[in-house]
């Protein structure tokens, strides 16, 4: 672990602390580490808090994400352990109504008709999962 990592886990308090050793042991509980690995395509940073050998260690990985990585893995955490499975869609299933645009205002019916695509594929108890 770096020394400036080093330097913010040493520093907080012990509330703070307290809280970060309880995630971590929620997360190698063996009904969470079961349901995380039947997940699919895990983030690098879900893996890399996972895989953390010490308190230490996930309180580093915590403390350093960025604010956008933070809520991508409490979505993923929900997901995984909220039970939600994935459907996979697939972006070239996608027909719009018209293959050309000769006006702006075609753009707002392309994404309408888009969005109307993806709710149709969204069922209760999934998330959508694009496949590329």
């Amino acid at each position: 672990m770096c020394e400036g990592r080093q330097g913010t886990v040493a520093e907080l308090p012990t509330t703070a602390k307290d809280a970060l050793t309880a995630f971590r042991g929620f997360l190698k509980s063996p009904g969470v580490t079961g349901r995380l690995a039947a997940a699919e395509n895990l983030s690098d940073e879900l893996n890399e808090v996972l895989s953390a050998a010490t308190d230490a260690a996930v309180a580093e990985v915590l403390l350093t994400l960025t604010q956008t990585d933070r809520k991508t893995l409490a979505k993923e955490l929900k997901a995984a352990l909220g039970g939600k499975t994935a459907r996979i869609v697939a972006i070239q299933s996608f027909s719009p109504s018209t293959t050309v645009n000769w006006e702006k205002t075609g753009i707002n019916t392309l994404a309408d008709e888009f969005k109307d695509y993806l709710e149709s594929q969204w069922e209760d108890g999934q998330y959508l999962q694009n496949d590329r």
